[in-house]
């Protein structure tokens, strides 16, 4: 994932990465969304480790059964999504790029949001 990957190479390369302009500094904007993308890659990352301690019939994806046991579906209860806000393919099982996916619209849709009110 890109964290690792970024975190592997350093924080030279890491600063590289976030100054977008390249002008050799970090605006407040660069900086805020180079710690957001590397929360998000972090955050991804865990949900992604989740996925496959909990894929438990190894079957790269989840069943409805497997999903309930999420950590952020647990935590969320009741208003928790249910699993075909996810299943892309209509399958009944859940493969994590469903997840992925999904993240990245939400995040997409932040984004967009923070834009307008902020």
């Amino acid at each position: 994932m890109t964290s690792a990957s970024s975190q592997a190479s350093g924080p030279n390369a890491l600063f590289t990465q976030w100054d977008t302009n390249h002008d050799g500094t970090l605006s407040p904007a660069e900086f805020s969304a180079g710690w957001e993308k590397l929360q998000s890659d972090a955050a991804l990352h865990r949900l992604h480790d989740q996925f496959v301690a909990l894929d438990t019939d190894r079957s790269g994806s989840l069943d409805a059964a497997e999903y309930a046991h999420l950590a952020l579906v647990k935590h969320a209860g009741a208003s928790a999504p249910p699993m075909s806000a996810f299943d892309t393919d209509k399958n009944q099982r859940l493969d994590f790029e469903g997840i992925r996916q999904r993240g990245e619209l939400s995040a997409t849709a932040r984004t967009e949001q923070h834009k307008r009110t902020g």
